[in-house]
């Protein structure tokens, strides 16, 4: 990969989002948009890691290693260069495709009636939970026709998920072969994106039920 190829990619990821994508929060805010906050890469007790979200840059004063986003791709998920940049391109696609199925299924929750009262069954009843959690509604058969129209690259989705999509695509990493779900399986269910989070790199699920089986 050329240096020109190198800094576009850090310039498409801001080292703020990528760290605030792994749970990481500043514990105060310095001036020239520099914060403060607990070091990911070691067991801190005290604010020791330094950002700079101007330069996208990190310093940690406990363990003095420091960089910019590759440099903490490779320090967090414990890499070498050349996979550092292959998990930032997978995260760079990843990241809108989860938002915006999200937002989808989200937009689908409104227009199902029995989703909703399925919730309101189960005990969730507070339009502000709904929306802190992002729960959705899958109807099935939509989410293709929203992606594609989003300019998403398409693949069968039709067939089952251990028909694997391509690997250039997004959508291969976003969903794993562990799901084996098929998309009538996969229909009429409700859906909460959760992020799980780790030392090694992310996984990314969607669980769901159908409204209409209730399970005590």
């Amino acid at each position: 990969m050329s240096r020109q190829a190198i800094d576009e990619l850090k310039q498409q990821i801001p080292l703020l989002d990528y760290l605030q994508a792994h749970d990481w929060h500043p514990a105060r805010q310095l001036s020239r948009g520099r914060l403060m906050g607990l070091c990911p890469l070691h067991a801190d007790h005290k604010p020791s890691f330094l950002v700079d979200s101007c330069k996208g840059l990190f310093y940690c004063y406990g363990c003095g290693r420091g960089g910019d986003v590759i440099r903490f791709a490779e320090l967090y998920h414990q890499v070498k260069f050349p996979q550092a940049l292959s998990l930032l391109h997978q995260w760079r696609g990843l990241a809108p495709l989860l938002h915006q199925a999200a937002g989808f299924y989200g937009m689908q929750l409104q227009r199902h009636r029995e989703a909703v009262a399925y919730l309101y069954q189960r005990g969730v009843r507070s339009p502000e939970l709904i929306e802190h959690m992002r729960i959705g509604y899958a109807p099935g058969g939509c989410l293709r026709g929203w992606l594609t129209q989003l300019g998403y690259p398409s693949w069968p989705y039709a067939k089952p998920v251990w028909s694997r999509p391509p690997a250039t695509t997004p959508i291969r990493t976003a969903l794993s072969s562990r799901w084996k779900e098929t998309s009538m399986a996969a229909a009429s269910r409700l859906r909460l994106p959760l992020i799980v989070s780790c030392r090694a790199p992310k996984a990314v699920c969607m669980h769901g039920n159908k409204p209409g089986d209730i399970r005590k």
